[in-house]
């Protein structure tokens, strides 16, 4: 199976837009994100097909069609 449907989703304003802040959240198997849109931050289950990108930059948006926050 692969990844489709997996990507990070803000589960406040369901925007893909979003920003991987930290790779653990509060339980090892969450990554914390914050949305670019409305700001808010969430957690999301990292999958094991998902950690071979753990070495990336976390200030790098999750999704890598998404534009770049500028720096307002």
């Amino acid at each position: 199976m692969g990844t489709q449907g997996r990507a990070p989703v803000c589960v406040h304003c369901g925007s893909t837009v979003v920003t991987r802040i930290a790779l653990f959240g509060s339980q090892l198997m969450t990554s914390q994100y914050r949305c670019e849109r409305c700001r808010t931050y969430f957690e999301h289950i990292r999958w094991d097909d998902e950690d071979q990108g753990a070495d990336a930059d976390p200030g790098e948006p999750a999704n890598k069609h998404a534009p770049k926050a500028s720096g307002r």
